[in-house]
């Protein structure tokens, strides 16, 4: 049975769950309720499931209150994941990726594949969607949902929602994340995806229909509206 690599000077404390194969890294922070997948590699200094940050109630309850990450995770050296504060859960989904510095906030769901690069801040209750993608300093409103394959770019503040295979820019109009299309294995479905994005035109195929309509009711229910 494969165990966990824990460094000496971690700190895990309540209850914490692993699975296996997952190595914590030097001075690094792990608050219960926490449960960790297998196979994921968390940095020095990252700090997980302490308070999330709600200002009228700065020292909330937090029983009860939990994050969930799954497997295969990459959280690097100085990354903060809150505790929710208005939900059960924060959570993150298999195969996310926070580069140094990101920053998840409460009730965040970060799903399957998901990446936020270096210095980025997701804002409490968001939601970044299968694969989609925060580039070096970029910013996500609360309750914002960033689609399925999309990318918000370096530097950029987003307090809209960002369709799926979109690239958003602010000042620019949205285009299509055309490296994400050909890199995922989308390129039979481009010009439905750009009928899509640019057109604002529903896709018909099952896989591109499940996603819009994944895409539309977190978005719906998020009120934020949509670049």
């Amino acid at each position: 049975m494969r165990t966990n690599e824990i460094h000496p000077t971690a700190v895990v404390d309540g209850d914490v769950v692993l699975g296996s194969g997952n190595v914590i890294g030097a001075y690094s922070v792990l608050e219960g309720p926490l449960t960790i997948g297998d196979d994921n590699w968390i940095g020095p200094h990252a700090v997980i499931g302490t308070r999330g940050d709600e200002i009228w109630q700065r020292r909330y309850d937090t029983s009860g209150k939990r994050v969930e990450i799954g497997s295969r995770c990459t959280i690097r050296e100085h990354t903060t994941v809150h505790k929710p504060c208005y939900g059960e859960a924060t959570v993150l989904g298999d195969d996310v990726y926070l580069m140094p510095g990101s920053y998840a906030a409460h009730d965040t769901h970060l799903h399957d594949g998901a990446i936020l690069a270096q210095n980025t801040a997701i804002g409490g209750v968001s939601q970044v969607l299968e694969k989609g993608y925060l580039a070096i300093g970029a910013v996500l409103h609360q309750h914002a949902v960033i689609g399925h394959y999309a990318i918000v770019g370096a530097a950029a503040a987003a307090v809209r929602c960002v369709r799926p295979f979109s690239r958003f820019v602010p000042g620019q109009p949205t285009t299509v994340n055309a490296y994400a299309i050909e890199r995922h294995g989308f390129g039979e479905l481009r010009e439905e995806i750009e009928r899509w994005v640019l057109e604002r035109i529903p896709p018909t195929s099952d896989r591109l229909a499940a996603m819009a309509a994944e895409y539309e009711r977190l978005r719906d229910a998020g009120g934020r509206g949509e670049y």
